[in-house]
């Protein structure tokens, strides 16, 4: 039986808890998951994508390559190798089979998908009908090429997205509306085509109350971002590199509308620019917890509060069409 990251991600942390300081847990668990999703991220993965050859027969391969792309030390890519290991090795343990990959389809060595959705279905085997990649059957259609490469793995588009899935009808041969009959199908909802798509979208999402709220930041995010302020606000940064334009000034309490808080101050100071890109960061990882079905990237409060989710494209792609 086949498994997904999410399951990998779960298993393994259960495992690394048991055998790590308590004290240390939460660093060292961050520092394994931002090995595996760099590495997923680099072979067109996600948590929700099912584990496939990257981790068993191409493993070797796909972690050589990973490591000369990633343009970090070497000290580094020795650490990062380690990590990864540990990763392939519980995986191994959960005796799953990996899903064998075509490009960016999916497919078993002898059987379709596991765990498809009826539109994951539909969509895929219309593309192998129509002998099109995900990739090629976007271009003609006119839509992005990530977003039909996530749903021909598994995800579900957008809600508001059925001007692309009527394009990508034509392109398939289909009746118009099949696509977006068989995505309502998938989440169980049915809904009327808006006369004008992107002020009803822009309405409804600027009405929903997605964002991540102070009362519900996790200390492991809290710390994230501290260490992150810091960083653009400090007059040195050691031996880390900042752009000339990269540092976020600073304003004495007294003098700024801007109200004091974990996010925005550093000492008796505040910063403007801080105030503004946690209003932005809030929005996006809050995207990220909201379910599939609502438009979201469906995954759980804790796995999504991060900042290391900036460093994956598919969630900055998702966030940008949402």
């Amino acid at each position: 039986m086949a498994t997904t990251y999410k399951n990998l991600i779960d298993y393994h942390l259960k495992s690394l808890e048991q055998k790590s300081n308590s004290s240390s847990f939460e660093q060292v668990k961050r520092n394994h998951l931002t090995a595996l999703r760099s590495f997923i991220s680099y072979t067109g993965q996600s948590d929700t994508s099912p584990v496939g050859l990257e981790m068993t027969a191409d493993f070797a391969q796909s972690l050589k390559s990973h490591l000369f792309a990633s343009k970090i030390s070497v000290r580094s890519q020795t650490d990062r190798k380690c990590l990864l290991n540990s990763w392939r090795e519980s995986y191994l343990t959960m005796n799953a089979e990996p899903i064998l990959r075509i490009g960016r389809e999916r497919r078993r060595a002898t059987e379709t998908p596991i765990e498809q959705n009826p539109f994951e279905m539909l969509l895929w085997n219309s593309l192998k009908a129509s002998k099109l990649s995900p990739k090629t059957a976007a271009r003609l259609a006119g839509i992005s090429t990530s977003a039909i490469g996530r749903w021909s793995r598994g995800a579900l588009p957008n809600a508001r997205t059925s001007e692309s899935l009527y394009k990508l009808d034509s392109v398939l041969d289909l009746s118009k509306g099949t696509l977006l009959a068989s995505f309502q199908q998938a989440t169980g909802k049915s809904s009327n085509t808006p006369t004008n798509e992107y002020r009803n979208r822009q309405k409804i999402n600027t009405s929903m109350r997605f964002c991540i709220g102070i009362d519900d930041i996790r200390p492991a995010l809290l710390n994230e971002w501290k260490a992150h302020l810091t960083f653009k606000t400090a007059a040195h940064t050691g031996h880390l590199t900042r752009g000339n334009s990269g540092r976020w000034s600073l304003v004495e309490e007294r003098n700024s509308a801007i109200k004091p808080s974990a996010f925005t101050s550093v000492g008796k100071c505040v910063s403007p620019s801080a105030s503004i890109l946690w209003t932005r960061t809030s929005s996006f990882l809050g995207y990220l917890r909201l379910p599939v079905a609502a438009g979201g990237f469906g995954l759980s409060d804790e796995t999504a509060q991060s900042l290391g989710w900036f460093a994956v494209p598919e969630a900055i792609e998702g966030y940008t069409e949402f």
